[in-house]
């Protein structure tokens, strides 16, 4: 439960979401869709710990060693941009921009207001730990970079005054904008080692997860529908951060999709779905679920579908029966 000054952050922080909205027109906010195909990579995993792990050196350790360790951060991010690529790392710093001076006000409050024993431990867990905690493939990834905003704006109150009011005149990104203020130069970095080996054992189970996932949605129990789109329909809702990428194709949902296309619909909540796309999320070419069997009706060319977790009217041209399944193509 939360105590009142963690609600009052929290509210702070949205707060500051509104201004941001509202007043910093040249601010891009991240689009979360790209999250759904970051890269795996366990080179990435393995720099990217070290590099947060950068920024907790910085805004904890002593201030002689901040040039060097900002050189090497900056010099992980190169890097990491070789194995991601440059849209990759935008979703990084797009979510940092944004949420990094939110989370930095949240932060603040809770310095500030925060006295209690269990509220300084509370700010400990989620402001610090959770910068360092290893974390693997897209796992955590956003909050990662909630948490890795926060320490750039840190380190720059310290160093800028008002910094607030130059960045978000700037137009740039806050990490663009972090190292115009600090200057770094590449550098050459250790080696991993450790790191690497880490991470390619943890990445890979995170990959695995993806196949476990897709094994347990396709053994459900009741009918299974495909349901193919000639035309491709429009995506009018679907939760981001309950989705996952099995493949470049494959994504399942599991809290929410909604679909439409002129008098068609299909609207579900809280139940597996998986999406089969083209290049995109918003790019449905085919879905699949499971449903009972007595939740099925064909009416004048329409096929209907209701459960407590999904409505389904949609007119269909042909349909196909195999065992436990309908495979129909819709308009």
């Amino acid at each position: 439960m939360l105590s009142e000054n963690q609600f009052y952050a929290e509210l702070f922080h949205e707060l500051h979401h509104v201004y941001q909205r509202n007043y910093i027109k040249t601010l891009a906010f991240d689009n979360p869709a790209i999250l759904l195909t970051y890269p795996e990579d366990y080179r990435n995993d393995a720099i990217k710990q070290y590099e947060q792990e950068l920024l907790l050196a910085m805004v904890e350790g002593p201030a002689e060693q901040v040039e060097e360790n900002v050189n090497k951060f900056f010099s992980c991010r190169a890097l990491r941009k070789a194995i991601i690529g440059e849209k990759y790392l935008n979703y990084e710093t797009s979510v940092e921009s944004a949420e990094g001076p939110a989370t930095y006000c949240e932060y603040m409050y809770m310095k500030a207001f925060g006295t209690s024993l269990k509220e300084k431990q509370y700010i400990e867990k989620r402001f610090f730990y959770g910068l360092i905690e290893p974390t693997y493939g897209r796992e955590g990834l956003r909050n990662k970079h909630l948490l890795s905003g926060m320490a750039q704006c840190l380190l720059l109150s310290r160093k800028v005054k008002n910094w607030q009011i130059e960045y978000y005149q700037s137009g740039l990104s806050l990490s663009a904008y972090f190292f115009a203020k600090f200057n770094p130069r590449v550098v050459s970095l250790p080696a991993l080692p450790t790191y690497e080996a880490k991470a390619k054992y943890f990445t890979a189970l995170e990959k695995e997860k993806h196949t476990q996932h897709l094994e347990a949605f396709n053994q459900q129990g009741g009918v299974k529908i495909t349901l193919v789109f000639k035309q491709q329909p429009e995506v009018k809702g679907f939760d981001p951060m309950h989705a996952e990428s099995i493949n470049d194709s494959l994504t399942l949902h599991s809290t929410l999709l909604k679909l439409g296309k002129n008098h068609n619909h299909l609207n579900l909540v809280n139940q597996p779905i998986l999406s089969v796309t083209n290049g995109q999320i918003w790019f449905v070419k085919r879905v699949s679920f499971f449903v009972p069997a007595n939740a099925i009706r064909f009416e004048n060319n329409t096929f209907l579908c209701q459960t407590e977790q999904l409505t389904i009217s949609w007119r269909y041209l042909k349909q196909e029966r195999n065992k436990d399944e309908y495979i129909l193509i819709l308009e």
